[in-house]
């Protein structure tokens, strides 16, 4: 997903709505509240461009990520202070997934 944004609320809006599109189950408003309140804990600007919010839903049985970008940058409070061209949201399930679940049967 391609888009641009004036500051890092609108940055989480927009891919929490496009997360909507294609996980319906999830509230993109609730979505983006709780993204908000997860980045007031620190910036997940990780830097070199990079950032990764992330929160848990309860609407989604297995962890689900979108990637986004950015052409022009977009100020996330990155700790290295530059914009971000790359976003990775990660949605979590609301019940952590055990590493048994990851091992064969």
């Amino acid at each position: 997903m391609q888009f641009e944004a004036k500051n890092k609320k609108e940055a989480l809006r927009k891919p929490a709505e496009k997360f909507h599109e294609v996980h319906s189950s999830v509230d993109p408003k609730l979505l983006l509240s709780a993204l908000m309140l997860r980045e007031e804990l620190g910036s997940k600007g990780l830097g070199n461009g990079i950032a990764m919010p992330h929160s848990k839903s309860e609407e989604i049985p297995e962890p689900q990520g979108l990637l986004a970008s950015s052409k022009k940058g977009i100020d996330f409070h990155a700790l290295d202070g530059e914009l971000v061209h790359v976003l990775f949201l990660m949605v979590y399930p609301q019940n952590p997934v055990g590493v048994g679940s990851f091992l064969p049967a």
